[in-house]
């Protein structure tokens, strides 16, 4: 049995479908990643997992369910006990989404007495045990420290810390090395991928670098303008992609472009409220869309949502 189960999430924005009959799976232990282009619906989905889509947002499913357990109609004071303790996120803007106010010390004592009921001593030994958890150097002294006196990479670390307080079985990890140069996002996947690997819990990786995905998941679900248009093994979806959008993806990547004198681009953009078409969301941009893919939208069979999947020699061309 899945740890997560999600069947027909769809999340509407005044008429504008973010996220569009999204079917997602975890498993017990799995690192799935979730990639796509800005706006392809892949944080929204999160959120509204986690219950954080406010108004004029509305979320609806025909299941949301964690280890069992009914997330969609559970009473908001046990669906607060799972969310921040059983699921938990770290999310990309970790200057942004720190109280400025607070020391980043006290902001996980906050999690770990909601939570775990922590006090005292016991509490303290928890948040330092935390900190250097995440490689946070001089540990006890950055417990004072606040958010602005912290670089970025730090911060995020804290934010981390924060999100594993409670133990976790499922971690959702959005994009978490914005804005971080190139050897510090290294040093943070490395650490989201030890800490997965040694509490044995469920990780949701949302990137936009396919190379992130190749290295570290076991499945990926590739997303497009609220859909996943195709998922599957790592190994298998990146050497032979089904759906022409994720073709296109890793054709775009540089290691791919080799003596080009420009890298390979994708035209066109995701499709927004006022130019969303009647049929496959991707025609538009596609380079294989045949009649059929501009009057009628393609369903989710055997991986891929495409009415005229690639061949594996297409895929590699």
């Amino acid at each position: 049995m899945s740890l997560l189960t999600v069947r027909n999430l769809s999340v509407d924005f005044a008429g504008f479908p973010a996220v569009d009959a999204l079917d997602l799976d975890v498993a017990e232990g799995e690192l799935l990643g979730i990639v796509g282009e800005s706006g392809s619906g892949k944080s929204v989905a999160m959120l509204a997992l986690m219950g954080l889509i406010d108004a004029p947002g509305r979320v609806s499913a025909d299941a949301m369910r964690f280890d069992g357990i009914d997330l969609l109609h559970m009473a908001s004071a046990q669906r607060r006990h799972v969310i921040g303790k059983d699921i938990a996120m770290v999310f990309q803007d970790a200057q942004g989404s720190l109280n400025p106010s607070h020391t980043v010390g006290d902001q996980v004592r906050e999690s770990l007495r909601t939570h775990l009921g922590l006090r005292g001593a016991a509490l303290e030994q928890r948040v330092r045990a935390l900190f250097e958890q995440v490689e946070i150097p001089d540990a006890r002294r950055r417990l004072d420290a606040y958010p602005h006196q912290l670089s970025g990479g730090m911060n995020q670390r804290v934010m981390i810390a924060m999100a594993i307080a409670c133990d976790p079985r499922l971690l959702i990890a959005d994009e978490p090395t914005t804005a971080l140069d190139v050897t510090i996002q290294a040093q943070v996947m490395d650490l989201l991928a030890r800490l997965q690997r040694e509490r044995g819990m469920s990780l949701v990786m949302i990137t936009h670098d396919l190379a992130v995905v190749a290295e570290m998941a076991q499945r990926v679900a590739v997303m497009y303008a609220g859909q996943v248009v195709e998922q599957g093994e790592v190994d298998a979806v990146l050497s032979d992609p089904r759906h022409p959008y994720t073709a296109a993806l890793l054709a775009a990547l540089p290691e791919h472009n080799k003596g080009a004198r420009r890298l390979a681009a994708l035209p066109g953009l995701v499709p927004g409220r006022r130019d969303r078409p009647q049929g496959c969301l991707f025609a538009p941009r596609c380079s294989h869309a045949q009649g059929r893919c501009g009057g009628e939208r393609p369903t989710l069979a055997a991986g891929v949502r495409c009415f005229f999947p690639l061949a594996a020699e297409l895929a590699h061309g």
